[in-house]
């Protein structure tokens, strides 16, 4: 911190560097991912049509297809259906190569939006606050993310909730900007994003809802928000709920929970009341087992004493509203998946639902502890003691987290995203992968081999997703990937039987 308690440029360009270090292991696994399972089932129809030299009318049409086949067997999220049905292994195997790093893209600039309107364009913190918060936050969400696979190396996964997430992220800053501004040119932006928020994901809905109606009543309470913007802020949520209404009707649903899917409101209750109950528990469970998340809380609280100058809300009330709000949509983030397993316990949830919820989780973890650390500040500012000793204080601190991270480095690191992917790169299972995989696409990938036998392969590969194929050419996998591939039939037989062929 400089003597005048501001975040110096150093500390910006520390924090940058070590975004960049901690993704370079997630970059260079990228290289060799695949697609795999739902790829194959998502997305035939459009592989067909580019394999035979189709245009982008016909490539539209065929994506269309793929989501309506899902809406009908699967999943009513229509919106996502067709983004599922684009994964880049159409354009060729080592396309989908760029999976992680649209991932990593659009929740980069879903976080660092949102974050950055909150932080500096509505509660006044300066841009190197920013710049040096937002890049360790980005760096824990994904290091300490619960499910990798899923998150960036699979593009269901990474379609199916990254990108519905940061959209609505997206769409939230839009929004504010348009209810500070009244400038009609997010109109257009708000609108389309209502349609596509409106068919993604559940979990993305409700995020956008709750974000509308706590914004509406934020500005509407400061006389901030005219007849216009309210009418159009009222539009996207009609948008927006009439998307999830067909969402809500589709037949996939219906195959997928394997009941006649409803709404009723007392399973909406008992999510509801369990979302806050099982939220709670887990948050603790995140400060506690990712000791990650409880250091970037203490060194957050920090920063915001130290900026206790750049930002003094008129009443502390506000500072509970927004740890208040953030809370609370942190807890809702579970409510969908729980309304969902009100229809059987043993029914699954994806692993992108767990990781909604710390994306959500961690995000309340910085604004709650930048806001509770900015007002501590505020109050010891003017205690004798404390005034012109806040900066030193703080410079201690974040002294004293550094030399403990270093010291207690091994103890700390876990089962980080990072740690998974080196220890996958050095012990020569990256390279091996890549190795299988290429051996067995020279087979599925021969147009005169019409009933194919491929080795089998462990379906355990460090941070990718790999279902593997089996014998049973019945099996999901296998019949998904004869679709893709073009083939009457594909099984998979232990290496050793295949070399004695």
């Amino acid at each position: 911190m400089n003597r005048d308690g501001k975040i110096n440029r150093a500390l910006c360009a520390a924090a940058i560097i070590l975004l960049i270090a901690s993704l370079m292991p997630v970059m260079y696994c990228a290289l060799s991912d695949y697609a795999t399972g739902d790829d194959f089932g998502k997305s035939y129809m459009v592989r067909r049509v580019i394999k035979n030299g189709g245009n982008i009318i016909e490539i539209l049409k065929a994506g269309a297809d793929g989501a309506y086949e899902a809406y009908v067997s699967n999943e009513g999220t229509w919106a996502s259906n067709f983004i599922l049905a684009m994964q880049p292994g159409v354009w060729g195997e080592r396309v989908y190569a760029v999976t992680p790093f649209i991932g990593l893209f659009f929740l980069g600039i879903g976080t660092g939006m949102f974050i950055y309107e909150l932080m500096v364009r509505v509660w006044g913190f300066s841009k190197r606050a920013f710049w040096f918060l937002w890049p360790l936050f980005f760096a824990l969400m994904i290091q300490c993310m619960p499910y990798i696979k899923g998150g960036l190396f699979w593009h269901p996964g990474m379609a199916h909730y990254d990108i519905p997430f940061a959209a609505a992220l997206i769409f939230t800053v839009w929004m504010m900007r348009y209810f500070r501004t009244g400038k009609t040119k997010y109109v257009p932006l708000l609108l389309l994003i209502s349609v596509y928020l409106g068919g993604s994901h559940y979990q993305a809905m409700l995020l956008g809802w709750l974000s509308l109606v706590f914004l509406a009543v934020y500005a509407g309470y400061a006389k901030k928000t005219g007849r216009g913007q309210a009418a159009v802020a009222g539009l996207c949520v009609l948008i927006q709920f009439v998307g999830f209404y067909f969402c809500y009707k589709a037949p996939g649903n219906n195959a997928r929970a394997e009941a006649q899917f409803s709404f009723t409101a007392e399973r909406a209750v008992d999510a509801v009341k369990e979302s806050v109950i099982q939220s709670s528990a887990d948050g603790i469970g995140y400060l506690a087992g990712t000791r990650w998340v409880f250091i970037f809380a203490v060194l957050v609280f920090m920063i915001g004493a130290a900026l206790h100058d750049e930002q003094r809300f008129r009443g502390p009330w506000k500072y509970a509203v927004w740890i208040v709000y953030s809370y609370l949509t942190y807890c809702a983030m579970y409510a969908p998946g729980l309304y969902y397993n009100t229809y059987g316990a043993a029914l699954d949830l994806s692993g992108g639902y767990y990781d909604v919820n710390y994306y959500t989780f961690l995000l309340f973890v910085l604004f709650a502890a930048l806001l509770t650390g900015n007002a501590a500040g505020n109050m010891l500012g003017k205690k004798s003691f404390f005034a012109g000793r806040i900066r030193g204080i703080v410079n201690a601190g974040m002294v004293c987290i550094a030399v403990f991270c270093v010291l207690f480095n091994r103890h700390l690191v876990g089962r980080t995203t990072d740690r998974i992917c080196a220890d996958y790169i050095t012990s020569g299972a990256l390279a091996d992968f890549r190795a299988q995989m290429e051996e067995r696409l020279a087979i599925l990938e021969d147009d005169s081999i019409r009933d194919a036998v491929v080795p089998q392969m462990n379906d355990d590969q460090g941070p990718i997703m790999h279902m593997a194929l089996t014998e049973d050419r019945n099996a999901f996998t296998n019949w998904a990937a004869s679709l893709y591939y073009g083939k009457d039939s594909i099984v998979a037989v232990p290496r050793d039987e295949y070399c004695a062929q």
